[in-house]
């Protein structure tokens, strides 16, 4: 059975569901496998697909910070916010230096999003996109989001290229469409790129062709330790009596043994042991407590979890 991380680069067309399940064709049907941030289908890009026992971390990976480039179409609108949806004409506009330079201040840090219609938000159990392809428009209430970094150009007449790294669950579509407002007129997405995913850049992905080339041998050693998705989090080796506690439950106590520094307690934390071999990822409070979060299964703990010769 496969264990670790695959590095992929979704193709245009596909929904990052269609992605995974053709990940899951090549590694066996049976195999526990899922993904970390939906790419729509017209976007590319670095899709993380968590196989085996590395789904235990998808969520770390999820909270990662990501980096995109877009191309947006301004002087239309959509009503979805690519080029996917119906649509309308607006108003042409020149944008000069000074504009550029106001509208990256102004996009720039902590905002309030509203998400899109088209969005797999689920209210009342349907997603909001439902609603919306029945023509049906639902309140969303607006989403705090972060802009670390944003850097436009104009390349073409009305078209301009973005750059953007942001929190999770900031949806670029909305972004491109309120800049575009910014500026006096409508803009949609003809093209977007995820280019990283936390630590994962895109030159680090495969893309799906090159993997159907493969053979069931080599097919495995392209996955990524299980722990390589939690570059994020401080490592912390406990001893082997430490780690015998935490599997069962039991917190210990590290004080004074730990180098970690962190903004915000409780810490997530990496648990190795003194063969330095990964076991899982631990709570660490600012006393020094510290206490297993999500562990590798038992059958694990014999050998070297972060080891790819595990499949």
């Amino acid at each position: 059975m496969p264990h670790g991380i695959l590095h992929l680069d979704k193709p245009v067309g596909l929904t990052s569901n269609s992605a995974l399940q053709r990940v899951r064709r090549l590694f066996g049907r049976k195999v526990k496998a899922g993904y970390a941030g939906t790419l729509d289908p017209m976007a590319t890009g670095v899709l993380p697909i968590f196989i085996g026992e590395a789904t235990k971390f998808i969520s770390y990976t999820s909270e990662s910070v990501k980096s995109y480039e877009a191309l947006v179409q301004l002087g239309w609108t959509s009503t979805t916010g690519d080029r996917e949806g119906e649509l309308a004409q607006a108003a042409d506009i020149h944008v000069d230096d000074e504009d550029m330079v106001a509208v990256v201040k102004h996009f720039s840090g902590t905002l309030l999003q509203v998400p899109p219609m088209y969005s797999a938000i689920k209210v009342s159990g349907k997603p909001l996109y439902s609603y919306a392809r029945s023509g049906v428009e639902i309140e969303r209430a607006p989403r705090t989001i972060v802009i670390y970094e944003l850097k436009l150009e104009i390349i073409a007449d009305q078209m301009m290229k973005m750059w953007v790294t942001c929190s999770k669950g900031t949806y670029v579509r909305v972004l491109a469409q309120d800049i575009a407002k910014y500026f006096g007129t409508g803009g949609y997405l003809t093209e977007l790129r995820r280019t990283r995913v936390g630590d994962i850049a895109e030159t680090e992905t495969l893309k799906l062709d090159h993997l159907d080339s493969l053979s069931s041998i080599e097919l495995p050693r392209v996955l990524r330790p299980l722990d390589s998705c939690l570059g994020g989090l401080a490592k912390i080796k406990v001893c082997n009596e430490f780690k015998n506690r935490l599997i069962n439950g039991l917190a210990v106590n590290v004080e004074g043994d730990s180098q970690v520094n962190c903004k915000v307690w409780p810490a997530h934390v990496r648990l190795y042991d003194g063969a330095d071999f990964f076991f899982g990822v631990g709570e660490l409070h600012k006393t020094g407590e510290l206490r297993a979060k999500r562990l590798l299964s038992t059958t694990f703990y014999g050998g070297r979890a972060s080891d790819n010769s595990l499949y």
